[in-house]
């Protein structure tokens, strides 16, 4: 078993963030380290490698789950349709068709899922059925105003012992026990 990471700090031009031991990268930030025309990529690339680094040297580990590897992949396929037909082509793509933007990149996705599922420095886990529970359960509680989606990334960040997420979702922020690492200077 791997020893616990404690935690470091990186820092991404004149800001310095304090990075919890174990933290899930979400797939606004993997989007943004891939993709050079998203916005913010230059902070979330500088970020990155920080992290591989605080990983490589077992201060920060790093998780992601294959909900973040979906939502990498729909959007990943709308951005490279998007750049070969035009903007907002994705868009008017009947959902059936939608399947064909898929074999159009699928080398882009195979490299991402494969940079992602083999590199020793990110833990790939698994969701179990106690996930599905929690996330319902959060979903539902009239405290907690989280998309469904948010409450299954919360569910198995809770699960794992996970404190920080790296994303530019600010709905991850309003649940104070959690670390909400933001890249786009927000």
């Amino acid at each position: 078993m791997r020893e616990r990471a404690v935690g470091t700090r990186v820092t991404v031009g004149a800001t310095t963030l304090d990075v919890p031991d174990r933290v899930l990268l979400d797939a606004s930030f993997i989007l943004a380290v891939r993709v050079p025309s998203e916005h913010h990529h230059h902070q979330a690339a500088v970020l990155f490698a920080g992290l591989v680094r605080a990983a490589r040297g077992r201060q920060v580990t790093l998780y992601v789950f294959p909900r973040v590897i979906d939502e990498v992949w729909w959007a990943m396929a709308r951005l490279l349709w998007d750049s070969h037909n035009g903007p907002g082509a994705w868009r008017k793509l009947r959902k059936a068709d939608r399947k064909h933007s898929f074999r159009c990149c699928a080398a882009e996705l195979q490299a991402v899922t494969r940079d992602l599922t083999t590199a020793q420095w990110v833990n790939v886990t698994d969701v179990l059925p106690s996930d599905v529970s929690a996330a319902i359960a959060l979903v539902t509680s009239p405290s907690c105003s989280l998309e469904p989606a948010d409450a299954f990334h919360v569910a198995v960040m809770n699960r794992l012992g996970v404190t920080g997420i790296i994303t530019s979702d600010p709905d991850f922020a309003q649940l104070g026990r959690l670390r909400c690492l933001r890249y786009d200077g927000k």
